[in-house]
């Protein structure tokens, strides 16, 4: 992941969206809208094409390839944020030659992508580029605006909470305990948060918590659908816009 230029300097950040001209003439036409609104803290949500992703909306009362079956949280690497070591469940870090610019961290059991940050994790919690999210999606993709850009160090915060939280194991069993709103809210009172394992709307409601955005007791219970629609409600995420 190289970073500096030949003068030892760091590639400048553009105040949003901040990608490397190189990597921006890769970026499909239709997705630069996005890549110029995206900030710290937005989440990406995504309806999937597949059958897991239907069963997902539908146990989250979604609508099966248009509501959210998996969701990410933008984040924003910059020198202020280095050196951050992933934690517990990788043996890397993320230091100065790691390329400043917004990743999306997301949960996820795919085992064909490895992560932009520590390319060793190929499933569980992981960082990518945004751009390479949305393209890689096979159904629609939405952002969902945070109300209010972050404080610089809300910002930083956030970046190293999710940057400890690397090679967290996917929680296929907490996924499927979170759907269905009184089933998740009785798994609430028996099972304690526990984040040795974290789903995607899991490491978005603990990321958003961190940062005092939302006020919840046990992060296990957020599926996707419930997380956005809640956040809405609150005034914690903008209207959407769909991306694809």
């Amino acid at each position: 992941m190289a970073c500096r230029g030949a003068d030892g300097a760091y590639p400048p950040l553009r105040k949003r969206g901040i990608f490397p001209l190189a990597e921006e003439r890769l970026i499909p036409v239709g997705q630069r809208k996005l890549m110029s609104t995206l900030r710290a803290g937005d989440l990406l949500g995504f309806s999937g094409s597949g059958w897991l992703s239907a069963g997902i909306n539908l146990l989250s009362y979604g609508i099966p390839y248009w509501d959210i079956a998996h969701v990410g949280i933008v984040a924003e690497i910059s020198d202020d944020v280095f050196p951050v070591w992933c934690g517990p469940h990788v043996d890397c870090n993320v230091g100065r030659y790691t390329r400043p610019g917004l990743y999306l961290f997301e949960s996820t059991i795919d085992h064909d992508i490895s992560c932009k940050l520590c390319p060793g994790v190929t499933s569980g919690v992981q960082a990518h580029y945004p751009s390479d999210s949305v393209s890689r999606s096979r159904g629609k993709v939405w952002h969902y605006p945070l109300w209010r850009e972050l404080r610089p160090l809300e910002s930083r915060r956030l970046t190293r909470f999710l940057i400890h939280r690397l090679g967290t194991p996917y929680d296929t069993i907490g996924a499927f305990r979170s759907a269905g709103r009184g089933f998740s809210w009785l798994e609430s009172l028996l099972r304690k948060e526990d984040l040795s394992g974290l789903f995607c709307s899991e490491l978005c409601a603990a990321a958003h918590r961190h940062i005092n955005l939302l006020a919840t007791e046990n992060i296990s219970r957020w599926n996707p659908n419930r997380l956005l629609r809640t956040e809405r409600k609150q005034g914690i995420l903008r209207k959407p816009g769909r991306v694809k």
